[in-house]
C-alpha cells in the first residue's frame, strides 16, 4: 500500500474555514451575553479541532494491491477503482484519466492536488498501469 497526501494548499483551504467556523461560534456565543458562555463555546471549538485534524490528514491518493481510492478534495467521497475494471489510461498534462468499463465518464486525478516531489511517482504508477493495459 502506498499513500500519497494533498499538495498543503488543499489542507490550508479546510483549516480556514473550519478556523472561521470555530471563530464564528465562539462570537455569537459572546454576544448572545449568555451566563456561562465559557461552556457553550467549548465543545464547538473541541469538535472543531478534531474536524481539523481528521480533515488534514486524509490521503488524496491510496494504492493498494487491486485498487486504488482517490479523493479530489480533503472534504469529498473517495472514488474506489478497481484494477481489473480500468481499460485504458491517459496522462493529458495536468491530468490523469482513468477509464473503467461499464462507466461513460473516467475518474480524473488532477495532479495539482499532489505535493511536487510526489508527482514523479504518481504519474509513474499511472504510466506503467497503462503500459500494462496494452501488453
Amino acid at each position: 500500500m502506498r499513500t500519497f497526501h494533498f499538495n498543503p494548499q488543499y489542507n490550508m483551504v479546510g483549516v480556514a474555514l473550519l478556523l472561521v467556523s470555530a471563530l464564528s461560534v465562539f462570537l455569537v456565543s459572546y454576544f448572545k451575553g449568555v451566563s456561562g458562555s465559557i461552556n457553550i463555546t467549548i465543545p464547538p471549538l473541541i469538535l472543531c479541532i478534531f474536524l481539523l485534524g481528521f480533515f488534514t490528514g486524509r490521503p488524496c491518493l491510496t494504492i493498494y494491491k487491486k485498487c486504488f481510492e482517490y479523493r479530489s478534495l480533503p472534504l469529498t467521497r473517495v472514488n474506489t477503482v478497481y484494477l481489473d475494471s480500468v481499460s485504458r489510461v491517459e496522462i493529458q498534462g495536468t491530468e490523469i484519466l482513468v477509464y473503467c468499463t461499464g462507466q461513460e465518464l473516467p475518474v480524473k486525478i488532477r495532479s495539482h492536488s499532489f505535493r511536487k516531489e510526489q508527482l514523479s511517482e504518481v504519474t509513474d504508477y499511472f504510466a506503467s498501469l497503462n503500459t500494462a493495459l496494452i501488453a
